[in-house]
């Protein structure tokens, strides 16, 4: 089976390379010049041409170029011949596309397409260079697109009188050949209406000699316009650039022209025809036409760019002002300054003049820099020693190498004694680990910034301070040693724990205040069971004083009496805890337990002021972290709150909810939600301010003290509006992590 691949493949690879190269089938393009090779215009149109042809076709092009000399030979036997004599060379070949330059072959190809003898019968058309207004040239037959110039003679002629304001007289000066004659009939006509304001000559058929003759003795206020000049009256043949040296040279006028080749030969410029834009635009449409674009129809016309282009140094020579020229002007052979000449060496001066005043500059502000430097250290200095916290200043070997008077004041140590021991004859001994933490931070080249702790002085005992350190760089940048200021906070903490034992005391007498409230709810709630242990221990007598006992009544009275005991042992061992004082002890807690045990000690006060409770409590609720007893208190204010909201509507629909969920943060969240006449927006948040009451007998101080306890737990307490009446106060607490305990 192996031998027999090796034909198969070799034949498949054959058609791919058949299909692959029939994909990149070669064009064959070719570019008709009407002129000769070394004309300017034809070397620039057919220079970018073929350039962008290569560069664009995306596939093999084959270009030919014929160059046909009809400016020297006009006559209708040499296109008949040049017609033959193309159908003849490209017989054999297939010729995609035509480029005709300047229009050249267009009525002949025509009329051989008219009558059946076809020069090239396949092929599209391009003509550029071709002024659409020509004579002969009204545009080809369909699958020809086209490419035309336009000189515009009058743009040009408005520039030069608005240049020269004064001119009076304008003399045109063309040839005699077809082209020179149908560009001056468009002249002629173009120039009609400037007739009345100057007087125009025509030099279009007189032999060069006779028109240098005429140009170099023209009147004052004269303007020359040439238009091109391939053959003068005498049938002498030129390149149109040539003449217009000539006469540039001789005339004692300026001279305005109409192509971007003729600007540098003497002539000021105008509105310029662009002929490498020309060429641009043609092979534009010529890659279109290769690439299968079937959207061209005749005719169309894509010109080349005009603009105002002008030539500096005659701009000069006839004394007329830039300011004068059209806008958008392009001004070209602009001669150099003696800026554009020595630029450099004067940037270089100046720069030389500017560094060494830089210098100077730098050293005065040095100077300004040091007796500034010099002033800051005294003054810190001055600081330092006036001071009255420690201001000790370290090297990296820890050794202590100032020491400030407020060091002296906090630590009993002088500055003889201070200076060159270790820093931590000052940090006790199970201190010394947050102190290498410490030094290693501003090692690092970190700030320490208020580190609370306590150092030890003199005489062995311990002060409370405030540490803040910072390194401090030698000149090269680098950390030579710290930085430390000290603080004494005593009497800050003082101050911190008076505050707290005064809050903790205000806690607890809002705490007792809300029981207060309670204090019949709660009598009732301990005389019930009371009250049946009285009732049952009666029972119990008589049964037992019995002739005959009934041991099983008295049994069962007895177990009522246990129970009764037990249930105000409870009630009494509730308000004992929220009653007593001590400090707060944060456990892992269920919140629907601490949300029952309150609401069974104001189920009574509710139904007193005939206010039903509703609980709505989520299940499978994560444990917070949080001391019963004040959340207990939180929640019994937030009710008790309700509890007063609802009493005042009249209705009978006076209820509060109170709900539990978990919130979106993986959080508890608890509501309270009452019926009451609800809460004025610009009330909601000033009602936890300290001291902020509606009721007249209260304080203002119970909802201040329940945003502080659920604050001090990591949650927040807001009150909200509820959309029909009443208003509902929520908290949210963080979920219990032993990692955060």
């Amino acid at each position: 089976m192996r031998p027999c691949r090796l034909p198969i493949l070799a034949w498949t690879f054959a058609c791919l390379t058949t299909l692959a190269a029939g994909s990149e089938e070669t064009k064959r393009v070719l570019l008709l010049h009407g002129g000769e090779k070394d004309t300017p215009a034809n070397e620039v149109m057919d220079r970018i041409i073929r350039a962008r042809l290569k560069e664009g076709a995306g596939r093999p092009v084959e270009i030919y170029t014929e160059y046909l000399d009809v400016s020297r030979f006009p006559d209708k036997k040499y296109q008949q011949l040049n017609s033959h004599y193309l159908r003849e060379k490209y017989a054999g070949r297939r010729i995609d596309l035509v480029v005709s330059i300047f229009g050249y072959m267009v009525e002949s190809l025509r009329s051989q397409q008219e009558d059946g003898a076809q020069i090239f019968p396949s092929s599209t058309m391009i003509i550029c260079g071709v002024d659409e207004r020509t004579p002969g040239h009204a545009g080809p037959e369909p699958e020809t697109a086209q490419t035309l110039r336009v000189f515009v003679f009058k743009d040009t002629l408005n520039a030069a009188l608005r240049m020269h304001p004064g001119a009076r007289r304008v003399v045109v000066v063309g040839g005699t050949y077809d082209g020179d004659k149908s560009v001056e009939a468009k002249a002629r006509e173009e120039l009609k209406e400037f007739e009345g304001r100057v007087d125009f000559t025509y030099l279009t058929n007189h032999s060069i000699e006779e028109i240098l003759g005429e140009v170099g003795n023209l009147p004052p206020q004269t303007i020359i316009l040439y238009l091109q000049m391939f053959r003068d009256g005498a049938g002498k043949h030129f390149y149109p650039k040539d003449a217009l040296v000539l006469i540039a040279r001789a005339a004692n006028a300026p001279v305005y022209s109409l192509s971007d080749t003729f600007l540098g030969t003497g002539t000021i410029g105008g509105y310029v025809y662009s002929y490498e834009a020309n060429a641009e635009k043609a092979a534009e449409l010529a890659l279109r036409v290769l690439n299968g674009d079937r959207s061209l129809q005749a005719p169309l016309i894509a010109n080349g760019v005009i603009a105002p282009v002008f030539d500096w140094r005659q701009l000069k020579r006839f004394g007329v002002s830039e300011a004068s020229l059209p806008p958008g002007s392009i001004v070209r052979y602009r001669e150099p300054s003696f800026w554009d000449l020595y630029k450099w060496r004067i940037i270089g001066a100046a720069s030389l003049c500017f560094i060494e005043a830089l210098l100077i500059l730098a050293l005065l502000i040095q100077r300004a820099k040091r007796k500034r430097a010099e002033k800051g250290r005294r003054f810190l200095a001055a600081i330092v020693e006036s001071s009255t916290d420690a201001i000790i200043g370290l090297n990296l070997d820890r050794k202590i190498v100032s020491w400030n008077p407020g060091a002296v004041k906090l630590f009993g140590h002088s500055a003889r004694e201070a200076v060159g021991r270790d820093i931590s004859m000052l940090v006790p001994s199970d201190r010394h680990r947050e102190m290498e933490s410490i030094l290693g931070q501003v090692r690092s080249g970190g700030m320490v910034e208020q580190i609370e702790t306590a150092r030890r002085r003199k005489d062995g005992s311990m002060v409370d301070v405030s540490i803040s350190a910072a390194p401090i760089q030698n000149e090269r940048g680098e950390i030579a040693g710290a930085a430390a200021i000290i603080r004494d906070i005593t009497k800050r903490k003082q101050a911190e724990e008076a505050l707290r034992k005064a809050q903790a005391e205000l806690v607890h007498v809002d705490r007792v205040a809300a029981l207060g409230e309670l204090a019949a709810s709660i009598a009732h709630e301990v005389n019930q069971p009371l009250a049946a242990i009285v009732g049952n221990a009666d029972l119990c007598l008589n049964w037992l004083a019995s002739e005959r006992p009934n041991l099983e009544e008295a049994r069962e009275a007895l177990a009522d009496i246990l129970q009764d005991g037990n249930r105000a042992s409870q009630v009494l061992a509730r308000i004992r805890t929220l009653i007593k004082k001590g400090a707060p002890q944060k456990a892992s807690l269920g919140i629907n337990e601490v949300i029952g045990e309150v609401v069974a000690l104001v189920s009574h006060e509710a139904a007193r002021r005939e206010v039903r409770i509703e609980t709505e409590l989520g299940v499978n609720l994560p444990p917070v972290l949080g001391d019963r007893v004040q959340l207990e208190q939180v929640l019994l204010n937030l009710i008790m709150n309700g509890l007063d909201a609802a009493h005042m509507m009249a209705d009978s629909d006076r209820k509060i909810v109170i709900r539990s969920s978990e919130d979106s943060a993986g959080g508890v969240l608890v509501a309270v939600q009452d019926s009451g006449p609800g809460i004025e927006p610009k009330d909601l948040e000033q009602i936890f301010a300290a001291f902020y009451t509606t009721k007249p007998e209260g304080l203002g101080m119970g909802l201040a003290i329940c945003r502080s306890i659920i604050n001090d737990h990591g949650g927040q307490l807001c009150a909200v509006a509820n959309d029909g009446r009443g208003a509902t106060f929520q908290f949210a607490l963080p979920a219990y992590s032993k990692k955060v305990a």
